[in-house]
């Protein structure tokens, strides 16, 4: 067996946690744990490999509310039918680069605040949704994640889930140590629509329905080295790079679902 099964799906082997390691077998095929979905938490199990619940709907969701992988047994193997999309999304080569990325409280904030848990998040129903608000302050407003490496002349993409309250506008920006200062973009919560983005960058708006859009921007690093990515409030959408103003603390939108990934596409998000 190989990591593709004959009809071009993604093989899986069903582990127990022990026998083997990690996310991939020696044949190349994706190692699963099984779980009833509440014993074990969280998408990988303690030997490295996916957790899965079975689920017998093609149309589940691609992750239980434990943040476990939900997989459908097709009776000949359990097997993703289509990677990516509904249940049994196992697909391999994306990977979330950027630490806590359901956890804003873990980055680095300035003259934010950040409230948890407030709400359900767009892609897997889970309440991990934060609240970022901006303070009187007069200076940048934002949260920072821990340093990622980047390679030269690689492109990567940034994407978040946004959704505004009462503070439309959110710029996401690469670290200019790996990128230059010209990677970042402005997004208008409230029409759906992109603002600035700077000449090192491309971007993209998503409407994923009820209020939430996912903001993408994509560039190239420019050196090997490392840095980290940011979300800034912004009080335009034609903001210019990480712009101080006086904040106004009842400015709040939500945030979910980072992710920083090779490539050009914003792929299906990956918890991190």
């Amino acid at each position: 067996m190989s990591l593709y099964n004959a009809s071009g799906r993604i093989n899986t082997t069903i582990v127990n946690g022990s026998t083997y390691t990690g996310v991939q077998a020696a044949d190349g095929s994706w190692n699963i744990v099984i779980n009833d979905g509440s014993t074990l938490s969280g998408l990988y199990h303690p030997c490295g490999a996916y957790n899965a619940v079975i689920v017998s709907d093609k149309n589940s969701p691609s992750r239980a509310p434990n943040g476990s992988l939900n997989v459908m047994d097709t009776g000949g193997g359990v097997y993703s039918p289509t990677p990516l999309l509904g249940s049994g999304n196992v697909t391999p080569g994306i990977t979330n680069l950027v630490t806590n990325s359901q956890a804003f409280n873990l980055w680095t904030p300035l003259a934010v605040t950040i409230t948890t848990n407030v709400a359900n998040d767009p892609v897997n129903g889970i309440n991990v949704v934060d609240r970022i608000a901006e303070t009187s302050a007069t200076s940048q407003h934002n949260i920072t994640s821990a340093n990622i490496s980047f390679t030269a002349a690689q492109a990567y993409t940034f994407s978040v889930y946004c959704k505004n309250e009462t503070a439309p506008f959110v710029q996401l920006l690469f670290g200019s140590a790996p990128f230059g200062a010209n990677a970042w973009a402005n997004f208008d919560l409230q029409n759906g629509v992109l603002g600035t983005v700077d000449v090192s960058a491309t971007a993209a708006i998503q409407n994923k329905g009820n209020g939430w859009y996912r903001c993408i921007v994509t560039s190239t690093a420019t050196t090997t080295t490392t840095g980290p990515v940011a979300i800034f409030c912004a009080n335009s959408a034609a903001m210019t790079r990480a712009l101080g103003y006086t904040g106004v603390a009842s400015n709040t939108k939500l945030i979910a679902d980072a992710q920083v990934e090779t490539g050009s596409t914003a792929n299906t998000y990956t918890p991190t």
